[in-house]
C-alpha cells in the first residue's frame, strides 16, 4: 500500500468516526426514540465521512507541505540536474547533462517528466524527451528503479535507470542521486553512469519568471558538462 493510499484511508477513518460521534450526540434532537432515524443518521454519517474525506484529501494533496508529510524522506518532487557519463575501459567517453522533473500523482504514484533538452559536450542543447513507464522508490533506503521510454528526434528506445537518492546530513529530503542507466537497443554500448542534484526551487521560480517556457534551454546552455563531481560521493548502503 503506497503512502497516498494510507493517507486517504486514515483521513476517511478519522472523518467517519467524527461524523458518527456527532450523529450520536444529536440523535436525540433530530430522531428522539426512533431506531430507524438513528440508523439513518449513522448511515448518512458513514457515507459523508467516506466521500467527504476523498474530497478533502484531494484538496489537501495539492499543498506541497502535505505531500512532504505524506512521503516523508522519500519526497523527491521537483527539478533535478542529471549528468550522464559513458565510460569505455574506465575512461570517460562522453557526457551529457539534462533536467528531469519528479511529480507526485494523487493516486499515490509519481512520475518523471524529462524536460525537453539535454546537452552533450559543448554543443547547444538538443530537444529530447523521456517518460516513466513504471517507477519504484523504496522509502527504507531510497532505492530507485525507473523503467522508461526515451527518444531523440525519430529514435525511440526503452531502458532502466536505477540507483539511490541521498539525504544530506543537514536536510530532511533527498538532494542528490547516484545510479546507472541502461538502454535496450542493439549496440547500446556500456552502462551509463548518472549523478544528479536537485535544483533549488527558488532558483527554478526565478528562471521561469525570467525566461518563461524557455528556462530549461537557457539553464542548460549555461551549465558545463562537468558541473557535478564525476567521482562517487556516497555509500549506497547508507543513504540517510
Amino acid at each position: 500500500m503506497n503512502e497516498s493510499t494510507k493517507f486517504r484511508i486514515g483521513l476517511a477513518a478519522l472523518l467517519t468516526t467524527l461524523c458518527v460521534a456527532i450523529s450520536y450526540e444529536i440523535k436525540g434532537l433530530i430522531f428522539p426514540d426512533n431506531a430507524l432515524g438513528i440508523s439513518l443518521s449513522v448511515a448518512l454519517s458513514l457515507l459523508f465521512g467516506t466521500f467527504g474525506a476523498e474530497q478533502i484529501a484531494s484538496k489537501l494533496f495539492r499543498i506541497q507541505k502535505v505531500r512532504q508529510l505524506i512521503f516523508r524522506r522519500a519526497w523527491i518532487e521537483g527539478c533535478w540536474l542529471i549528468r550522464t557519463s559513458r565510460y569505455i575501459d574506465s575512461t570517460e567517453e562522453s557526457v551529457s547533462v539534462s533536467i528531469s522533473q519528479f511529480e507526485y500523482d494523487y493516486d499515490g504514484s509519481f512520475s518523471i517528466r524529462h524536460f525537453g533538452y539535454y546537452k552533450e559536450g559543448n554543443i547547444s542543447p538538443t530537444e529530447t524527451y523521456s517518460r516513466s513507464i513504471a517507477i519504484v522508490l523504496r522509502e527504507s533506503d531510497l532505492l530507485y528503479v525507473n523503467y522508461l521510454g526515451a527518444g531523440v528526434e525519430d529514435v525511440q528506445i526503452t531502458g532502466v535507470a536505477t540507483g539511490y537518492f541521498f539525504v544530506d546530513r543537514a536536510g530532511k529530503f533527498p538532494s542528490s542521486y547516484e545510479g546507472k542507466l541502461v538502454y535496450f537497443f542493439p549496440n547500446a554500448g556500456n552502462t551509463l553512469r548518472q549523478i544528479g542534484k536537485k535544483i533549488d526551487e527558488e532558483q527554478v521560480r526565478q528562471l521561469i519568471d525570467r525566461y518563461g517556457d524557455g528556462w530549461k534551454e537557457s539553464y542548460l546552455s549555461s551549465v558545463p558538462c562537468n558541473c557535478l563531481d564525476e567521482n562517487p560521493t556516497h555509500d549506497v548502503n547508507n543513504s540517510s
